[in-house]
């Protein structure tokens, strides 16, 4: 007989979300009884600080922890590291989890938190030793280990993470290239003036960009030794990382006969077409008030509040989504902050105060997003009340330019 445990309340993944959960679920349940399962051994943790300081060997992996272990038991959560959830029954009474030691959880509620898994290139040579993707601790360590023994590195993929890896990498004296299919980085997310300045100043500390190119395979017999673009150029080199996105992870929820469509469709309250089980984070397509559109953000602050608000629901309440959309990325010595739907706009307003930039998003002359590089926190704060209040600005362009 496979052992058999009932919980109120079960967290799936080991990440930001699930670990906001539990203190969301805390405030209003003091008595319930939580277990969170998690793929990796490690604690719940952080993942910003894993593209960036830990590449240099500034930041250990127990600082990255989201609590102290004291918080778990402080708060009688049950933790199952090194588990998979390997799937959900939905049609059981109660509901139950199979998990990967052949043990089973029970549950009245549930909380779908396992994020993303990093898309890998079908190319030659892409299994080799010194080929690297970035997701989990385990992956920077392994990233930082391998840059003290090379002298140049490949980063395929001009989003948030190659950016930042780029970057960090240069910062450790290696010598980068940055190969991107589009002709420009971040290309889905910011306006050309703002990818402009981020290129630029890349270039500045002398991080080479290939771009509208793709790597085509990567060379090397017993290691990574170089790759080869589509346009021909052979590039030398000791390390590779792939940074081309992620997948959500929403096979369980498939599985188990929930809604999903690239990712676990959930309402404003985080909850899934079964109203006993609930998702947040990378792996939840949410309603967007302020966008009025679904939306699913790869990122820390939706990861963060979607598992404050998915506990808080779990446990009784009755909150809906409310945060205004907002990413950061640190580049280098530069931080880019991008507040409501970045693909909104129909006019912008750009602002430029050396080495600052701002720029405002408008639709129908009101402000619906903004894309900002070192701007002033009080110029932030203004924004997300312009954003959240739907304020008409048409009449005041000329003196936001200003």
């Amino acid at each position: 007989m496979a052992r058999r445990r009932h919980v109120n309340y079960l967290l799936i993944g080991g990440g930001l979300s699930a670990s906001k959960a539990v203190q969301a679920i805390r405030r209003h349940d003091r008595r319930g009884s939580i277990a969170l399962v998690g793929e990796e051994t490690w604690w719940p943790y952080d993942r910003p600080p894993l593209s960036k300081g830990m590449l240099l060997g500034e930041i250990a992996p127990h600082e990255v922890a989201t609590e102290k272990r004291w918080y778990y038991i402080k708060h009688r959560v049950r933790l199952y590291r090194g588990t998979r959830v390997e799937r959900l029954d939905l049609e059981a009474s109660p509901a139950r989890a199979l998990l990967s030691d052949d043990s089973q959880l029970t549950f009245d509620r549930a909380l779908i938190a396992t994020g993303g898994e990093p898309r890998k290139l079908d190319i030659l040579g892409a299994d080799l030793p010194g080929v690297h993707l970035l997701r989990t601790i385990d992956d920077s360590l392994a990233l930082a280990e391998r840059m003290k023994s090379s002298r140049r590195a490949v980063v395929i993929g001009g989003g948030f993470i190659g950016l930042e890896v780029a970057a960090f990498m240069r910062r450790a004296g290696l010598e980068v290239t940055l190969v991107e299919l589009r002709e420009e980085v971040w290309g889905d997310c910011a306006p050309k003036e703002l990818r402009g300045r981020l290129r630029s100043g890349l270039e500045q500390t002398g991080v080479r960009f290939l771009l509208g190119e793709q790597v085509s395979q990567i060379d090397g017999s017993s290691s990574v030794a170089g790759v080869r673009s589509s346009g021909g150029e052979e590039l030398r080199a000791e390390l590779v990382c792939i940074a081309v996105g992620i997948e959500p992870n929403d096979a369980l929820a498939t599985d188990a006969g929930l809604a999903t469509d690239q990712g676990i469709v959930v309402d404003e309250r985080m909850q899934t077409s079964d109203p006993r089980v609930y998702a947040a984070g990378d792996v939840a397509v949410y309603p967007d008030p302020y966008s009025e559109r679904r939306r699913r953000v790869e990122h820390y602050c939706d990861a963060e509040y979607g598992g404050l608000l998915a506990g808080a629901n779990m446990a009784g309440g009755e909150d809906r989504w409310d945060m205004v959309p907002y990413l950061w990325s640190d580049v280098g010595d530069r931080t880019v902050e991008i507040y409501g739907d970045e693909s909104a706009w129909d006019e912008l307003v750009v602002r430029e105060l050396e080495p600052r930039i701002m720029i405002l998003g408008l639709r129908e002359g009101r402000v619906v997003c903004s894309f900002s590089m070192n701007a002033p926190p009080a110029e932030l704060s203004a924004l997300q009340l312009l954003i959240r209040s739907r304020t008409d600005v048409a009449s005041i362009r000329d003196r936001l330019a200003d």
